[in-house]
């Protein structure tokens, strides 16, 4: 009843724009993939990157994930290939977050897909993953302190 806002609860809302502002800045721009993309191509993104998801956007819209463990398990029992479309081996879309919202509990916005999608006006402009809370919470708790991502 407190994740549907039904109850209040004394654990802290985390704003989603702070845990965007603790993000390490390796990456400078948002990765994705589109569908029309050839497998070969998204994988060399995740790889150039260090990401082992990325969300599949058309027109700024998510559409759906790709993720190398499913990648993985399909190229190995030939259900895909590398130059296959990125359309053709979709995941479910990774979860949503507004970039004005807070979340009351990361966990269970991040436990089942390790990211979510940060949307601002209906289109899609960050990502946030459970290294960027971790990253959120010591940069908090631990100011001046360094965190590898």
């Amino acid at each position: 009843m407190i994740e549907n806002g039904y109850l209040e609860s004394e654990e802290e809302q985390i704003p989603v724009r702070d845990i965007i502002s603790a993000k390490p800045r390796r990456i400078h721009s948002l990765m994705a993939a589109r569908p029309e993309d050839r497998l070969y191509e998204a994988l060399a993104v995740m790889q150039e990157n260090g990401i082992s998801q990325l969300p599949v956007v058309e027109g700024g819209v998510q559409v759906g994930s790709i993720r190398e463990l499913t990648i993985m398990k399909k190229l190995a029992s030939h259900e895909a290939s590398l130059g296959q479309k990125v359309r053709e081996v979709l995941d479910d879309p990774l979860p949503s977050v507004n970039v004005k919202d807070s979340i009351l509990n990361p966990f269970t916005l991040l436990k089942d897909k390790n990211a979510a999608v940060v949307v601002d006006n209906g289109r899609v402009v960050d990502i946030i993953t459970s290294t960027d809370v971790i990253n959120y919470f010591v940069k908090e708790k631990l100011p001046g302190q360094k965190v590898m991502a």
